[in-house]
């Protein structure tokens, strides 16, 4: 994980918020990509075939403004699936 993947984790993880809580993020390619991945991973997918499949319901095309929103939740729980990946492979 970045540092930015943990400073954002740790963040997202001490607010209370409920599981719709939104989230934004400015629009830059490192949080892009994080929030490309978040949402093929919620969709069981490769960021590919994410990309590639327009007509699913969860696609999503990045946005054209300064500011990408998106759910803390998602984020949540890519992150700290990504977080356990890594700890395990690190445990070997």
């Amino acid at each position: 994980m970045t540092h930015g993947e943990i400073d954002l984790l740790a963040s997202l993880t001490s607010k209370a918020g409920g599981m719709c809580d939104e989230c934004r993020l400015l629009n830059t390619e490192e949080n892009w990509t994080l929030v490309e991945s978040a949402l093929a991973a919620n969709v069981h997918k490769s960021v590919e075939q994410f990309r590639a499949d327009v007509d699913d319901i969860e696609y999503l095309k990045r946005p054209d403004g300064p500011v990408i929103h998106t759910h803390g939740y998602l984020l949540r729980g890519y992150l700290t699936a990504k977080a356990f990946q890594e700890l395990r492979e690190a445990a070997r």
